[in-house]
């Protein structure tokens, strides 16, 4: 087929290409509130608390789309009509995204036991930590927490001294640390993750010096994907993995 378009209506490539204009549009969206030294795993949240509004985000949209392919009135009714749908479905999902960084999702954040059901209760998906500050294995989930923060802000992200917060140590069943509880609209997941089950190959060796430091290394995917088994995060990301 010599022309890209022909009879008013995409071609499949068309469709290919007018797809991949609407995501970059929504890249290009989401850097105009981002700092210039923001890494892969770093979400700079006090940039992104300031809302786009609707009008911004329809401009920049349509803005790219229209680069692309210029409708007229003989153009399909139908067509446009899908263009139209596809832009407010972006918008949506971008305000959305632009909602859920102003209440705190997108960072690892610590919070007190007067801060805790606030929290939450406050967000529909929620990740727990609960933490001493001389464990070293504490501190190495907090490096993986810390990543995963920025990368699923569909869930908010915490962190809480267990020594300070006895309320909730007690009531939860806290006996282990690090242990991590997902919740969602405030009910806490059946599951939770203890120590590192799940997580590394053999979890006796932190019972001897000389083999723990090797025992304790794994990725962040993998407590990714053990999130996900529990509920906290979408499983799906995770099904060919």
């Amino acid at each position: 087929m010599a022309s890209k378009f022909g009879g008013g209506f995409f071609n499949a490539e068309a469709h290919v290409e007018a797809s991949s204009r609407l995501l970059e549009a929504m890249h290009d969206l989401q850097d105009i509130h981002s700092n210039d030294n923001s890494t892969e795993y770093q979400h700079p949240v006090s940039d992104a608390k300031e809302i786009v509004t609707q009008p911004t985000a329809t401009r920049v949209i349509k803005a790219a789309l229209d680069a692309e392919q210029d409708f007229s009135d003989e153009d399909d009714r139908e067509l446009r009509e899908l263009r139209e749908k596809r832009i407010e479905q972006l918008k949506a999902e971008h305000i959305r995204k632009q909602q859920l960084l102003s209440k705190g999702h997108g960072e690892y954040q610590e919070i007190t036991q007067d801060e805790f059901l606030p929290n939450v209760t406050s967000s529909e998906l929620v990740v727990v930590h609960f933490y001493h500050n001389e464990f070293e294995r504490c501190k190495i989930m907090d490096q993986h927490l810390g990543q995963l923060s920025s990368k699923h802000i569909e869930c908010k992200f915490l962190k809480i001294n267990a020594e300070k917060a006895p309320f909730f140590v007690e009531r939860l069943n806290i006996r282990v640390l690090p242990t991590i509880l997902g919740f969602r609209n405030g009910v806490a997941f059946p599951e939770r993750i203890v120590g590192f089950e799940g997580l590394v190959d053999d979890p006796s060796a932190s019972k001897d010096s000389l083999r723990a430091l090797e025992a304790d290394k794994f990725s962040t995917f993998a407590l990714a994907k053990r999130l996900a088994s529990i509920g906290v995060l979408n499983p799906d990301q995770f099904e060919d993995s």
